[in-house]
C-alpha cells in the first residue's frame, strides 16, 4: 500500500529514489508552512476543538466517550485535515520542487512531460516552454514538423 503522501502527491513517483521523494516532501511541507495559513487551520481546529470538549464537561458521565473522542480527533485528526485540505497547495511546491530535480512536470495538472514532442501538455492542453522538452531530452521539434515549419 501507497504511503498517504504518494497517493495526495502522486507526482513524487518521478523521483528515483526514497530519499529525494522524502527531500522534496519536507522542502514542499515547509514551503506550504512558511507561505500559506496552514498553521492558522491547525490553530483554530485544536482551539475549537478544546472548546467543544470543554462545552462537554457539564454534560455528565454519559459525554465522557464524545470528550475523549473529540481529544484524539483534535489532536491526530487535525494535521491529516491539513494535509488534505493543503494537498493542492503542497503539490504546486512539489512540481516546482522536481522541475528545478530537472524533471518537466506540467505546472497545472502535474503531467510528466518525457517523451513529448509539442510544447503542449497533452492532459490540460497547457502550454509550456520548450526549453522543458530538452530537459525530458525530447527534439522540440521533430522533422516532420521542421519541414512544415519550412513550408509556412
Amino acid at each position: 500500500m501507497l504511503p498517504l503522501r504518494r497517493r495526495l502527491i502522486p507526482e513524487l513517483q518521478l523521483l528515483q529514489s526514497a530519499e529525494d521523494e522524502k527531500a522534496v516532501f519536507a522542502y514542499a511541507m515547509r514551503e506550504t508552512y512558511r507561505r500559506t495559513g496552514y498553521w492558522l487551520v491547525y490553530l483554530i481546529g485544536i482551539v475549537t476543538t478544546i472548546g467543544l470538549r470543554m462545552c462537554l464537561e457539564d454534560r455528565g458521565d454519559f459525554a465522557w466517550w464524545l470528550r475523549e473522542f473529540l481529544l484524539v480527533v483534535g489532536f491526530g485528526g487535525m494535521p491529516v485535515f491539513c494535509l488534505f485540505a493543503f494537498s493542492r497547495r503542497i503539490r504546486v511546491f512539489v512540481r516546482k520542487e522536481l522541475l528545478a530535480r530537472g524533471i518537466p512536470v506540467c505546472q497545472a495538472c502535474g503531467y510528466a512531460l518525457r517523451g513529448l514532442v509539442l510544447a503542449r501538455c497533452p492532459e490540460c492542453c497547457e502550454p509550456f516552454p520548450e526549453e522543458w522538452l530538452l530537459m525530458a531530452g525530447a527534439d522540440p521539434c521533430p522533422s516532420g514538423s521542421r519541414a512544415l515549419q519550412d513550408e509556412k
